[in-house]
Parts: C-alpha cells; sequence; structure tokens
C-alpha cells in the first residue's frame, strides 16, 4: 500500500507533495501528511499525549510548536496522521537522516493513537504509513522506542504493534534522569 500512489479524496485537505491521502477500507478513516495549517492542533495534541506519559516532563507550548514546526516545513521529515470523521485521532513523527553513511535511515520520533481510536486499526495504518514512508524515502532501516512511559498495557499494545510489522528487539533505551523528575 504506497501512499505514493493513493486517490485524493478531500479537497478540503490539500495532498502533501509526497504523500496523497489514503483511505481505510471501511472508508472513515484518512492516513494523510499534516500541513502547516495544522500546527496549533498538533501542538494542542501533543499536549494531551505529553499528559498520559508517566515521565515527569514538564509541557512547554513554544518548545513543541517549534519541534513540531520543523516537521512540517522540512523536506527530510513528515508528520503522517490518522483523521476520523474530520478529526486527527493518531499520527507519527517521521525523520530522514543521512548521519554517516550512504544511505538513509528513518527515525520514528513520535507516534501516537489518541484514546478513542485505540484498539482500532488506526494504529495498523499508521504504522502500514510508516513503512511505506521509510521505503519511499530509501531508508534502509526504521528505528522506533517504546518510550513515552505509557502503562503497562498501552506499552504492550505498541510493542505488538511494531512487532506485527517485522520490528525487532535491537538493544535497550537507558535514561538517566538529572534533578529528581
Amino acid at each position: 500500500m504506497s501512499t505514493t500512489c493513493l486517490e485524493t479524496e478531500r479537497n478540503s485537505i490539500p495532498p502533501h507533495p509526497r504523500t496523497n491521502n489514503r483511505r481505510s477500507d471501511d472508508s472513515t478513516v484518512i492516513i494523510r501528511c499534516a500541513t502547516k495549517d495544522e500546527l496549533d492542533l498538533l501542538v494542542d495534541i501533543a499536549e494531551g499525549i505529553n499528559g498520559e506519559s508517566a515521565h515527569a516532563f514538564t509541557f512547554n507550548r513554544e518548545n513543541a510548536r517549534m519541534h513540531i514546526w520543523q516537521f512540517l516545513a522540512s523536506s527530510d521529515w513528515d508528520i503522517i496522521v490518522a483523521e476520523q470523521d474530520g478529526e486527527i485521532v493518531g499520527g507519527v513523527m517521521l525523520a530522514e537522516s543521512l548521519e554517516f553513511h550512504d544511505d538513509p535511515l528513518c527515525y520514528v520520533c513520535k507516534f501516537w493513537v489518541l484514546p478513542n481510536a485505540r484498539s482500532t486499526r488506526v494504529g495498523v495504518m499508521l504504522t502500514e504509513a510508516m513503512v511505506d514512508w521509510a521505503r519511499e524515502h530509501q531508508c534502509t532501516d526504521v528505528f522506533v522506542t517504546a518510550t513515552a512511559g505509557l502503562d503497562a498495557k498501552n506499552q504492550r499494545a505498541f510493542v505488538w504493534l511494531m512487532s506485527r510489522q517485522g520490528f525487532k528487539e535491537c538493544g535497550p533505551v537507558m535514561k538517566l534522569t538529572f534533578g529528581g523528575l
């Protein structure tokens, strides 16, 4: 299911130059790239998902705005969103990086599905779009970490979802906290 070959079905949402809109089999979920016009909405969503984390991070709207803007403005980064009934219900923030290599790598910087869309196909659809994006960008590998600090049930669901797409564990993620957080 390639994101570059999909028919744009909604005139109200302009297609991203690299990714056209993708409808699910039941025609209720659209997978597409976020637009610059959605910056404030994406910041609001980021604040909500930040509140789900067990990490004691203090949300900063301006920093979130600048971070999300980088993904919207860069030709090597994207935010793919799932839209249902006109509302964004999930998303994935992706970065292509050459680092020290001839071929690019893909980093999944953030992946989220809002509570009302969990236990639906939204997560699977976003994961498929994420893998398609990495292939289209000719990335050799996709790296994703389960570090959101979610409750055990949602953490297991995320790991299962990524495993279902063929992701394998390749090492631990370690954390060192300063300042008693």
